[in-house]
């Protein structure tokens, strides 16, 4: 008798991969797979424009997950009649809300990003600070720059916001102008948050078109962390990586739900991982040179196993002075600086590496693996171990 094999079934993948945070969204939908699989996923390599949905004739089609950024996408997956997720929902697509959420969403906490954002500003000790956002007015754009300016009010400052446009037909050249007169315009130095790497660019290219210092006049944050937009610019782009290789296995773990039979909405919500610093906003905005040089220092040397006595060794101050000082500028004392640029580091590796606790203290400057994990729980109320399992999605 013969059986004839079930095909497995096929996901179609709808984001555009031509940008890296939607390359690392399927990163996790095929993490998930992996496991929990086998699926066949059909994903089109490609921008926005290039997103649509196959043909579904001999397709083995069960689900879609999808970064929704048109009604015709909309109108496609609501003919399809299948379970859906929306990865990233855009609200500025007015008809998903009602129409294709009902299934399932992962959401990007904007708000968070933004947060982030003028914590990372004000840590360096900037007295201004400006956001430029997506060039029109959309929902994400905005929240990002509301939980911005509300941050950096509450820590006593004000926010100098670059205008939106009106939709119309965009003349580079002219927006190029715009953007370097209000650069121009603003107190300096300053922290400018951008709602993404892009906007980050422009800004970088304005200064230089003014011959701005970069980041002693203007410093710059984007969002996203496109290695290959922050790293082919100069000088190189810090920004807030978002944790969308979880959104993507989550938003795969949802589908796979659904595609069980289950009826109840799900959502999930993901957002900053970290912030990468880079040279365009490595600058604290100190003006006791005393303090200035023991930063300069410490993020020199943070690494290899130096004590607060080799800070003060450094200046050639008495540990007093330099304690008082350095109190006074930056709120916490000078081993805390030290601590808390390894306990960066020390992120960063969890996030990034699969290398082992006792390497990673050995790389911090830290002077055994136990007392890392000490140090760790204490600051962030979890182990190492458990850190890297939530943030790095398995």
């Amino acid at each position: 008798m013969n059986s004839q094999r079930t095909p497995n079934p096929e996901i179609v993948v709808l984001v555009e991969t031509s940008r890296s945070y939607a390359r690392d969204i399927l990163r996790g939908i095929m993490r998930y797979e992996m496991l929990h699989g086998p699926w066949n996923i059909y994903a089109n390599p490609g921008g926005r424009q290039e997103q649509r949905l196959p043909k579904m004739s001999h397709r083995h089609v069960k689900g879609i997950i999808a970064h929704i950024t048109s009604d015709q996408m909309i109108d496609g997956i609501l003919e399809a009649r299948l379970p859906t997720v929306s990865v990233f929902p855009w609200g500025d697509v007015p008809s998903i809300a009602n129409q294709v959420r009902k299934y399932g969403e992962v959401r990007c906490d904007s708000a968070a990003i933004g947060r982030t954002a003028a914590l990372y500003l004000h840590d360096r000790c900037f007295p201004h600070y400006g956001f430029v956002g997506e060039l029109y007015d959309v929902d994400w754009s905005n929240m990002r720059r509301d939980a911005f300016v509300e941050t950096v009010t509450q820590n006593g400052y004000s926010t100098h916001i670059y205008p939106t446009l009106p939709p119309s037909p965009l003349d580079w050249n002219l927006e190029q102008e715009r953007l370097c007169e209000w650069i121009q315009s603003l107190p300096k130095p300053i922290g400018i948050f951008t709602a993404h790497d892009i906007r980050g660019r422009h800004v970088i290219d304005a200064c230089h078109t003014l011959q701005i210092r970069i980041p002693d006049e203007v410093a710059v944050l984007g969002v996203d962390n496109d290695e290959l937009f922050c790293e082919s610019i100069t000088p190189r782009l810090s920004s807030v990586a978002l944790d969308c290789e979880k959104a993507g296995y989550e938003s795969a773990k949802m589908l796979d739900e659904l595609m069980r039979g289950s009826r109840k909405k799900k959502t999930a919500v993901f957002g900053p991982a970290r912030v990468v610093s880079r040279r365009s906003s490595d600058f604290y905005h100190i003006d006791d040179p005393l303090v200035r040089k023991a930063l300069g220092f410490i993020q020199s040397c943070y690494a290899e196993p130096i004590a607060v006595t080799d800070v003060v060794k450094a200046t050639d101050v008495s540990r007093r002075l330099l304690e008082m000082r350095f109190k006074q500028e930056m709120g916490h004392s000078v081993l805390d600086e030290i601590k808390k640029r390894r306990l960066e580091k020390v992120k960063m590796f969890l996030l990034e590496t699969d290398i082992s606790l006792e390497k990673i203290a050995e790389l911090c400057g830290f002077q055994s693996k136990n007392y890392l994990i000490n140090v760790f729980r204490k600051e962030f109320g979890m182990t190492m171990g458990t850190f890297r399992n939530e943030h790095r999605t398995i």
